[in-house]
């Protein structure tokens, strides 16, 4: 599995133009390492292990401001990376199912996630339901080791993540 540093969480938190200043470097520095651990320890499949950097990135407060929306677009970045997406939130399908949020599904799950209205467990079963894979991509079921990826790889994703789910971000903004 490709997993993130530290550095790619600081330039994902600053896509968000959000105050600078970090409140707890080593509860984000842990937040990064939960994953892979539950991955190599739990065996847990990748949808699981990006539910739990979600949550772990979001509730380390590590940051003044924009603490779901990094941990959001972190998780995003990682789908993308390991040949997963979440397809956006524009009328597509998969993204327009209601749940309980008229303005945005994903900002909706993340809100519940991190309120503790919905365990892990919960949110990979609906990032399972609506993930797509590349071609050519193991099934998202497999479990993962962590991986680092080259810059470019990291910057494309993330590119590619902000401009997709643009109204998850402005929704989670608010929230």
């Amino acid at each position: 599995m490709y997993t993130l540093t530290l550095d790619h969480l600081n330039i994902i938190h600053a896509q968000f133009l959000a105050p600078e200043g970090m409140r707890n470097i080593t509860g984000l520095c842990s937040a990064l390492e939960r994953p892979a651990s539950l991955g190599y320890y739990a065996r847990a499949v990748l949808a699981l292990q990006v539910a739990t950097h979600v949550e772990s990135i979001a509730a380390a407060h590590a940051y003044v401001d924009a603490n779901k929306r990094t941990a959001t677009a972190a998780g995003l970045v990682v789908l993308r990376l390991n040949g997963a997406d979440l397809p956006s939130p524009d009328g597509t399908p998969a993204a327009a199912i209601d749940l309980g949020s008229p303005e945005d599904p994903l900002g909706a799950q993340v809100v519940a996630f991190v309120t503790h209205a919905l365990s892990a467990g919960d949110v990979a079963a609906w990032l399972r339901e609506r993930l797509t894979l590349a071609p050519g991509t193991a099934p998202v079921s497999l479990p993962c080791a962590p991986v680092l990826l080259a810059d470019d790889q990291f910057e494309t994703a993330l590119a590619a993540i902000l401009q997709a789910h643009a109204p998850t971000f402005a929704y989670l903004a608010d929230r």
